[in-house]
C-alpha cells in the first residue's frame, strides 16, 4: 500500500496531520492490523513521521532541506495475530525553497521485495492437505518490474516453482499434499528492466491432518481346524479331551478350498458354508470318519458339540474357534 502524504516546501518548519486515505483504512480493517512498526525511512535529519491508527492518522513534523526531493517511510503493518500482514509506503514530496539549488539527476529507487505474509489453510481432504498463499510487495526497480517465480520448499525438501506471474504485487496460492505436515519456505524472487534482481523468503509450518470419523470396525474370525479323538463322549461337552490336531481339506462356500488349520474373517454379519470331509485316508493308510462339529465356549473353556453334519453355515459375530472332529473307523 502507498500513502502520498503531501508535497511540501522545503527550508522551513512544518508540522501537518493527515487521516488516511479511504482505501488504506479500508484494506487495514479488512486485514484486521492492530500495529505498525517503522521498518526504514529516508527522512533526513530533523524530520520525524508517526502513525496513529487508532485515529488514522498520520503526522509529519520538522525542516526540511531546500532542495527538491521525495522520501519514503516503509512500515510492517501487524494482524491480530502478531503477523506482517502488509506494507505501507508513506510518500512525501518536498519542492524547493527559497535558495538556488543545483538540478539534480532523479535516482531510481533499489528494487525490492517484501514477503509480507504466509498463510496456511488445512484441508485434509482427498486430493490436497493444506493450502498455502504467499502475500508479497515489490519496491523501486527499472520499469518494467516483473517476478521471475516463486519457489516453494515443501516438508520433504523438494522445490517446486511458479512461473507466468502478472501481479508485482499480490498473492499466489500453492495446494499441497503433505498430510503429516511439516515446515515450508516460500522465495519471491523479482527482476526489473535494468536485469536487476532482488528476492524475499517467507515460511510457515503445516499442522498434520488428523483422522476424521470414526475407527474402522474390526473384523471378526473364525478359527476353523480339525481334530483326531478316541471319540465324543455321550454328553454334549467334556474337558480337556484327549485329541491330536489333523489336517483335513475343507470346502468353503462350495468353491474355496482350505486346508486345516485356517480362518474366516469378515465384516459382522457375514455368512460363510464349510463343508468337511465325511470320511478320508491318511497317509497311514488310516481310515478316519467325521463325527461332529464343535464349538469353544470362552467362559466355561470346553469345546461343546453343536452339529453332526459334515456342512454346516457359520455366521460371523464376534469370531470364535470351531473343529471338526475325527476318529478311526472301528472305534467309539
Amino acid at each position: 500500500m502507498t500513502w502520498k502524504f503531501g508535497e511540501f516546501q522545503g527550508g522551513m518548519f512544518l508540522t501537518s496531520t493527515k487521516s488516511f486515505p479511504y482505501e488504506i483504512s479500508s484494506t487495514l480493517d479488512e486485514l484486521n492490523i492492530v500495529g505498525a512498526f517503522q521498518e526504514s525511512s529516508e527522512l533526513p535529519d530533523g524530520v520525524s513521521f508517526s502513525l496513529n491508527l487508532d485515529n488514522r492518522s498520520g503526522t509529519l513534523r520538522g525542516s526540511f532541506p531546500g532542495n527538491p526531493a521525495t522520501y519514503r517511510i516503509f512500515y510492517r503493518m501487524i494482524d491480530a495475530n502478531k503477523c506482517a500482514a502488509a506494507t505501507l509506503i508513506v510518500v512525501i514530496s518536498v519542492g524547493g525553497g527559497g535558495q538556488t539549488t543545483t538540478p539534480t539527476t532523479p535516482t531510481t529507487p533499489e528494487l525490492s521485495v517484501v514477503v509480507t505474509n504466509v498463510s496456511v489453510e488445512q484441508l485434509c481432504g482427498d486430493n490436497y492437505s493444506h493450502a498455502v498463499t504467499v502475500y508479497y510487495e515489490t519496491h523501486g526497480g527499472t520499469p518494467p518490474v516483473s517476478i521471475q517465480g516463486i519457489q516453494w520448499t515443501l516438508p520433504d525438501g523438494s522445490s517446486r516453482v511458479t512461473t507466468g506471474i502478472s501481479m508485482t504485487s499480490g498473492w499466489v496460492r500453492m495446494p499441497v499434499e503433505y498430510p503429516s505436515g511439516g515446515q515450508v519456505s516460500v522465495k519471491v524472487i523479482a527482476r526489473d528492466g535494468a536485469g536487476h534482481t532482488a528476492s524475499d523468503t517467507g515460511g510457515a509450518y503445516l499442522q498434520p491432518c488428523e483422522a476424521v470419523g470414526t475407527p474402522p470396525v474390526e473384523q471378526p474370525c473364525v478359527h476353523v481346524s480339525a481334530v483326531l479323538s478316541g471319540g465324543i463322549p455321550t454328553t454334549t461337552a467334556y474337558m480337556r479331551p484327549q485329541v491330536t490336531e489333523i489336517s483335513v481339506k475343507m470346502a468353503v462356500n462350495g468353491s474355496i478350498r482350505k486346508v486345516t488349520p485356517f480362518d474366516l474373517c469378515g465384516s459382522p454379519g457375514t455368512s460363510f458354508t464349510i463343508q468337511t470331509q465325511a470320511d478320508f485316508w491318511t497317509e497311514q493308510e488310516a481310515h478316519l470318519i467325521f463325527i461332529g462339529w464343535q464349538r469353544y465356549d470362552e467362559q466355561k473353556q470346553t469345546w461343546t458339540t453343536f452339529s453332526k453334519n459334515a456342512t454346516i453355515m457359520v455366521r460371523l459375530q464376534n469370531g470364535g474357534s470351531l473343529r471338526a472332529v475325527y476318529q478311526q473307523r472301528g472305534q467309539g
